[in-house]
C-alpha cells in the first residue's frame, strides 16, 4: 500500500446489491514478494456497509504494533505488495482474538477489541477475496451472504 492509497470496501448481497449492514469488522492481510507479512483488523462499516481504510489507517496500526513486535513489523508498508487480502471474521474469531488480547494486554487492551463482541459479524459470512491495490482509490466489493 502507498501512501497516497485508499480501500474502499463495501458489503454486497449475492446479487451485487449494496448490504447496507453497520459494524461488521474486516481482516485485510498485506503480502512481501507472496508471503504473508502483516494482518489488520478495521471496522466497524458505516449504516451503509462502507468502510474506507487509508494508507495512514493502516500505518498507524503497524506502528503500533511495532513498539511492541519491532521485528515482526518492521518491513515499511510501501515494500509490501499491492495484492491484499480481505476477510470477514466469524462471531468464534472475533471472540477468540478478544480472549487472547485481554489476557495477553490486559492493561493496553484496545478499544477495538471491546467492539468486536458487539459486531454484527454474526449476521453474515463472506468468502475471502483479494484485490490488487491500484491508483489512488480501489473500491472493492465483497459479497456477503445472511447466515
Amino acid at each position: 500500500m502507498k501512501p497516497t492509497q485508499t480501500l474502499i470496501i463495501q458489503l454486497v448481497d449475492e446479487m451485487g446489491k449494496p448490504f447496507r449492514l453497520a459494524d461488521i469488522y474486516i481482516d485485510l492481510s498485506f503480502f512481501l514478494q507472496g508471503q504473508y507479512r502483516y494482518g489488520f483488523r478495521f471496522g466497524p462499516t458505516d449504516c451503509q456497509g462502507e468502510l474506507h481504510i487509508t494508507y495512514q489507517d493502516v500505518e498507524t496500526k503497524r506502528a503500533i504494533e511495532a513498539k511492541t513486535f519491532l521485528m515482526d513489523y518492521n518491513t515499511p508498508l510501501d515494500d509490501c505488495d499491492d495484492l491484499v487480502r480481505i476477510s470477514i471474521p466469524s462471531m468464534d474469531k472475533l471472540k477468540e482474538a478478544y480472549e487472547w488480547n485481554t489476557k495477553w494486554f490486559a492493561d493496553k487492551s484496545s478499544e477495538d477489541a471491546k467492539g468486536w463482541l458487539e459486531s454484527a459479524n454474526a449476521k453474515i459470512k463472506a468468502n475471502e477475496i483479494s484485490v490488487k491495490l491500484h491508483g489512488t482509490e480501489t473500491i472493492v466489493s465483497v459479497p456477503c451472504s445472511v447466515v
